[in-house]
């Protein structure tokens, strides 16, 4: 490719037939050749068109044939953060936030691009900082800008003390976490993990220091010596003229200069370097926060997901074909209720990709020497088990799983992308994937069941390069080095025997299900809606709603979406029941039906794709189920099995008060997300409603929750189903019509003893939780409003508006600062402009104070028109992509119709009417009007959430 790429830089016609006649006679040659070296394989595929200007300055430009019709163009930098000095840590992000923002020629460079309504993204990893935009291909003006751009984040970065003080404070906001206790868990865990290797480990504290005590001339050394064009590269991907591209990136990167002394690449990364030559560690560490007495086992091995040449892509591939053989054996011994360990998974890359690990966690009673033990020898003899007696069958099915894996499937742009980036960056093959495709199959087949078996035993093998670290409390003891050692002994001479095989796995739940479907299609009343819904009453009372979409991705194609509703009847003025019927979804969840256990169903489940679960709101219940549409009667049986046959044994529901009681004990120690708190605002909201405590999971009974499931969970009396998603409308409404006409339902009419209305007034409220290094506000400013279309979509605009406002003002103290709107009360018409965000500890009243003046300001003077005629466009095309289009994340349409249902409006009139009101109805006056209107501090509600024991100064 290289040879053909310098022809163009010759003028003179002559050499052009002399090189292709060397060419020619060279591909005779190799054409006698009897095969082609593996490592000939390994060459940069062809397909791209790789280039290097004089001064260093890379690029990779491929045409695409993917279906989206757009272009993506990355400038990758070798510079991360492993190249900063010790006053330079964070400073590799810092410059990133900043050339996200601004550039020489794009002062605004998010406002620029989005209205355009193009993507633009950037991040630093350890070894790089890539910048990144999308665009729509076919627009030349749009590349050209694409282009420029990508110029400007090679060198012309803007760097004004303001914004960067800006970015500093969200950069501090982006640092803190929400749940400090697994962040120090993982950072306590990696650094032991590395501190036997050589290799440095990275002071989040440190890192935090540098960016309050930021050192302008440290930060600017930082960009000179790292972003220079030896050491970087634009990668572009999608619909191009090659030649036309190539030809711009000579012209706008020739002019780079490299400098004549450069910072040493390879002295900077010296010190991440592993020393993989290390004995066992045995590790005590304090945890005065998390209750119980666990043992982490990591096995620690060289990382090798980044094959640079045949020995990699052979390391590599076992690796592969041991994860895949491991993962079923894994979940096979997780698959009781009390299993050996309670998790075990294999993760990589906690220094710089080189080391990667499996860890398994040993939960154990106490720290009591013989139940240690006792627990050890369980886990470690079911870590032996796993690693034992692998089978020609299981080796078969690997090689053939990673053989489709790398088998000639198109690729979408992104991939290609990272693909030329980890070649740039880390010098990874990234080959033809014909070629690819050939070394693998000729690897793998070189790969015999000894061979397997040996990896096996390596991998397996506890008595080396294996870390045991004990999480302890103050006053428990873990066994001294010694004493570990003399039980490893001990286990690893002990005989295990192989894991017996599964029992057969379900093919169908239609026999022990065994509903009794109709013959013919005979319902109650039908209706075609002009929107293209099919409304189906059911003689039996079930209500049907049917919307077919069209898939945005092959991942969508012929997936059928099911949410179904009814109004929570279940009376709130009776504790234990309503609890005991609350509890029952999470219940439903350990437990098996009809003849089949728990994980029988859990991995029938998983081969089909079946997605079920129940829930239980404040006005609501609900179920959510997704499956393929072949696989739909399935799902319907598994559904008629929850509702007619559930398992409720002694064993499941002992495992689940066991898991209830872990999770109201830690108080926040498993929050997963940023609205945690939501519970708590809930409870504030509503405090006649039940929430479960200890008291009350410790007087539950699987009698009472029995009887709760089969008062509230076992029929399905006033339900409305929404299916949508990409099926036939006629074959999937006859098939639901048979099948669910011969679902239970009962004749009993049970009213709620109290309505649960909204509180619309004001309040300001303190939640105070654990496990907290931060704040975190809510507000909320809800209003009457009416539920007409023009005003719904007044609505919509300005709370995109406040989210805006929000974002630009707030961004200065916190990382993700955010607005939204959403009804509150549906039924009393009352609708709210919410604003959430974090804060460090004692800057939330500033910066509650500032969200407040935003959103006066919104109030009083509005959106100008160029932002509303942009919102708009923006407002339009989400709303035409809900309506016709199924994604995973797809909502419009079961929300659309509950709301609809609810209120008793008109199911057509909205959709019908939306875009129309929105292109010839909505004025800037009206927006401006609505603003004043529907912004009001009259019942504005602020919630802080703050760590227990932090006091406010005031």
């Amino acid at each position: 490719m290289m040879v053909i790429k310098n022809l163009k830089l010759i003028k003179d016609r002559g050499y052009y037939l002399l090189v292709f006649l060397f060419l020619g006679f060279n591909t005779a040659i190799c054409q006698q050749k009897p095969k082609t070296p593996d490592s000939e394989l390994l060459g940069l595929d062809p397909s791209v068109r790789y280039g290097k200007l004089e001064n260093g300055f890379t690029y990779y430009l491929q045409k695409s044939d993917s279906l989206t019709n757009t272009i993506d163009l990355h400038l990758v930098v070798k510079g991360g953060t492993y190249h900063e000095d010790k006053d330079q840590l964070e400073y590799a992000h810092l410059i990133e936030h900043m050339g996200y923002k601004s550039t020489k020629n794009f002062p605004d460079l998010p406002a620029y691009f989005n209205t355009k309504g193009l993507y633009v993204h950037a991040g630093t990893r350890n070894l790089h900082t890539f910048y990144f935009t999308r665009i729509p291909s076919g627009d030349k003006s749009v590349l050209d800008s694409g282009l420029l751009v990508l110029r400007d984040w090679s060198h012309d970065i803007r760097f004004d003390q303001q914004s960067i003080d800006v970015e500093r404070e969200a950069i501090l906001g982006e640092m803190r976490v929400d749940n400090p206790y697994n962040d120090w868990f993982w950072n306590v865990l990696t650094k032991n993990l590395i501190k036997n290797t050589g290799a440095h480990f990275r002071d989040q504290n440190a890192a935090e220091k540098s960016i309050l005590d930021f050192d302008k001339n440290a930060f600017l050394r930082y960009y000179k010596d790292w972003y220079r064009p030896d050491l970087e590269a634009a990668i572009i991907v999608g619909d191009i003229n090659v030649d036309s591209v190539e030809a711009q990136i000579q012209r706008l990167f020739s002019d780079l200069k490299t400098p004549e002394k450069r910072s040493n690449v390879n002295k900077k990364l010296a010190k991440w370097k592993v020393d993989f030559n290390v004995e066992n560690q045995y590790i005590s560490v304090l945890d005065t926060l998390k209750p119980g007495f666990r043992l982490y086992i990591a096995s620690k091995r060289m990382d090798e997901k980044n094959p640079k040449n045949v020995s990699d892509y052979k390391a590599m591939l076992l690796r592969q074909l041991y994860e895949i053989i491991l993962k079923p054996r894994i979940k096979q011994l997780k698959q009781q209720l009390k299993p050996p360990f309670s998790e075990f998974f294999m993760t990589n890359n906690p220094v710089n990709g080189q080391l990667a690990y499996d860890l398994m966690k040993v939960d154990l009673e106490s720290d009591e020497p013989r139940k240690v033990k006792n627990g050890l020898v369980r886990a470690l003899s079911a870590r032996k088990q796993i690693h034992k007696g692998v089978t020609d069958l299981e080796l078969d099915r690997a090689k053939k799983e990673v053989l489709q894996h790398y088998s000639g499937k198109q690729r979408s742009n992104s991939e290609l992308v990272s693909k030329y980036e980890n070649h740039f960056v880390s010098g990874t093959a990234a080959p033809d994937p014909k070629n690819e495709y050939k070394l693998i199959s000729k690897i793998l087949n070189q790969i015999d069941l000894n061979k397997m078996q040996s990896v096996f035993n390596d991998y397996g093998n506890f008595m080396n390069k294996t870390d045991f670290l004990f999480f302890r409390a103050k006053d428990q003891v873990a066994p001294d080095s010694d004493t570990l050692a003399k039980w490893l002994d001990e286990i690893d001479s002990m005989t295990v025997d192989p894991l017996k095989p599964l029992p057969p796995a379900i093919e169908s739940l239609s026999e022990v299900a065994g509903i009794q479907e109709i013959d013919e299609y005979d319902v109650e009343l039908e209706t075609e809606h002009i929107i293209g819904v099919t409304e189906i009453k059911l003689k039996n009372g079930i209500k049907l709603f049917f919307k077919p979409l069209k898939p945005i991705s092959e991942r969508n194609a012929k997936t059928i979406s099911i949410h179904a509703f009814r109004p929570n009847n279940i009376p709130i003025r009776r504790r234990k029941e309503y609890l005991a019927a609350k509890v029952v979804p999470e219940v439903l969840k350990f437990t098996g039906a009809g003849s089949f256990d728990k994980f029988q169903l859990e991995n029938f489940k998983k081969s089909t794709g079946l997605r079920l679960s129940f829930e239980l709101g404040r006005n609501y219940q609900k179920i959510y189920a997704t499956s393929k549409e072949r696989d739909i009667d399935e799902l319907l049986n598994l559904l008629y099995l929850r509702l007619k046959k559930p398992l409720l044994d002694k064993e499941s529901f002992s495992a689940w008060k066991s898991d209830q009681k872990g999770v109201l004990n830690e108080d926040s120690f498993g929050r997963g997300n940023p609205n945690f708190f939501m519970d708590d605002i809930r409870a504030i909201w509503y405090p006649d409603i039940p929430n479960l405590k200890l008291q009350d999971l410790e007087d539950l009974t699987m009698k009472k929750v029995s009887e709760a499931h089969q008062e509230w969970y076992s029929n399905l009396n006033g339900y409305t189903f929404i299916i949508s998603g990409d099926f036939d409308r006629e074959d999937l409404t006859k098939r639901l019509v048979k099948k669910m006409s011969a679902f239970p339902v009962t004749t009993k009419q049970v009213s709620n003893d109290q309505t649960i209305d909204f509180p619309f007034y004001k309040m300001d409220k303190v939640i105070r939780l654990s496990n907290l290094e931060q704040s975190y506000i809510s507000l909320y400013f809800p209003v009457n409003a009416p539920r007409d279309i023009k005003t719904q979509v007044e609505l919509k605009l300005l709370s995109k508006a406040l989210h805006k406002r929000i974002w630009d003002r707030l961004r200065e103290g916190c990382y993700a600062p955010g607005a939204w709107g959403e009804w509150m009360d549906i039924n009393n018409g009352i609708y709210s402009l919410n604003v959430r965000f974090n804060s460090e500890l004692g800057n939330e009243s500033e910066l509650t104070q500032m969200a407040i003046e935003e959103f006066r300001k919104l109030k009083k003077f509005g959106v100008d028109r160029t932002w509303l005629e942009n919102a708009v466009v923006d407002l339009k095309e989400n709303y035409g992509k809900g309506i016709d289009y199924l994604s995973t994340f797809s909502s419009f349409w079961p929300e659309y119709f509950q709301d609809k249902i609810n209120t008793g409006e008109d199911i057509e009139n909205e959709v019908l009417q939306y875009e129309a009101v929105l292109d010839h109805f909505t004025s800037l006056e009206d927006i401006n009007a609505a603003a004043d209107k529907y912004l009001s501090e009259e019942n504005m509600q602020k919630f802080l959430v703050l760590p227990k024991d932090y006091v406010q100064n005031e």
